[in-house]
């Protein structure tokens, strides 16, 4: 499969383009799009916008967090940041902090859970804004899966925690199945 943290770093790179000036900042839409697309299209797997305290501290920021069976399972960060400086520091975030507690979370019970980004190219959000069909933007889908999974898989080189990496490898794995559901390719259901 190769190594995931330079496939990780190379599919941000190659989802690269200048920024376009006549679509302007996308970040707070963005995070609208992705909770859009998770309630339509993976409604097994519950989004909420993060709390103020949440979506603050440095190295623990999140935009969102994702429900699983009614349990915390992951925090998504989301950016249409374009600008290589902006994307290192939040791939050195996301190295330096791989996983969180949430304040809601018992650390006595809970595990903690991974952080992933979900890098958005500023003019598929402002597409899909204007149309606000998800089948009329494979490319957004794309981007939203595959990019939170590749973050998954470089969350992965950063633990040996067994718990974690069991989490990490359930959550790609439902993540990665849902991508094929989408896609149509899945002949199963393997839930």
């Amino acid at each position: 499969m190769g190594n995931p943290e330079l496939s990780y770093i190379h599919h941000i790179d190659n989802s690269r383009r200048p920024p376009t000036p006549e679509v302007g900042d996308q970040g707070k839409n963005a995070e609208g799009v992705v909770l859009d697309f998770f309630s339509e299209k993976i409604p097994r797997m519950k989004m909420r916008p993060a709390t103020p305290e949440e979506d603050s501290g440095f190295g623990k920021a999140i935009d969102a967090v994702g429900y699983l069976d009614n349990k915390p399972a992951l925090g998504l960060q989301i950016t249409t940041a374009t600008d290589s400086v902006a994307r290192q520091k939040k791939l050195g975030e996301l190295r330096d902090r791989p996983f969180l507690r949430l304040s809601e979370m018992n650390p006595q019970k809970d595990s903690a859970i991974p952080r992933a980004i979900a890098f958005l190219e500023a003019q598929e959000v402002a597409g899909y804004l204007n149309d606000r069909d998800f089948s009329k933007h494979p490319g957004l889908m794309k981007q939203i899966l595959e990019s939170t999974v590749s973050s998954l898989r470089f969350d992965l080189t950063q633990t040996k925690n067994p718990g974690e990496i069991g989490q990490l490898q359930r959550l790609i794995q439902f993540l990665e199945v849902e991508k094929m559901n989408i896609e149509g390719l899945a002949s199963t259901d393997i839930h």
